[in-house]
C-alpha cells in the first residue's frame, strides 16, 4: 500500500503510512519488513528533499547491512547516500563517498 503511493507520487501520504509501520515496529516479526520501510522512507524522503531524514534512514540501513556482512547492499546505500549528499549541495562528503567506493571496487 505505501509502494503505491511512492509510485503514484503521493509521497506525503506515503511517509504517513510507513511512520505507522514504524511506531508499531515491535509487532513486526522478522527483519525484512522493517528495513524495507526504512528504505523507502529513505527514497521517500530523498523525493521530497528531506535531506537530513533520508541520510537518517540510509544510515540505520548502512549500519544493518554492516552487521549481517552484506557488502554489496551497503555499498549500494553508500552510493545512494552520496547521491543525497550531492543533491543537498554537500560535494564534498559526496565526493569523499564516491572515492571510497571507488578505492573497493579497484
Amino acid at each position: 500500500m505505501a509502494s503505491e503511493g511512492f509510485v503514484k507520487y503521493e509521497y506525503l501520504q506515503t511517509v504517513e503510512l510507513l511512520t505507522v509501520i514504524l511506531s508499531r515496529k515491535d509487532t513486526i516479526q522478522g527483519t525484512e519488513l522493517l528495513y524495507s520501510t526504512y528504505k523507502l522512507l529513505a527514497e521517500t524522503f530523498k523525493k521530497l528533499a528531506k535531506w537530513d531524514y533520508a541520510i537518517f534512514y540510509y544510515e540505520l540501513l548502512e549500519r544493518h547491512y554492516q552487521n549481517v556482512s552484506d557488502f554489496d547492499n551497503m555499498y549500494l546505500i553508500q552510493y545512494e547516500k552520496a547521491v543525497v549528499y550531492y543533491s543537498s549541495y554537500r560535494i564534498v562528503e559526496a565526493i569523499k563517498l564516491l572515492k571510497t567506493l571507488i578505492s573497493i571496487s579497484n
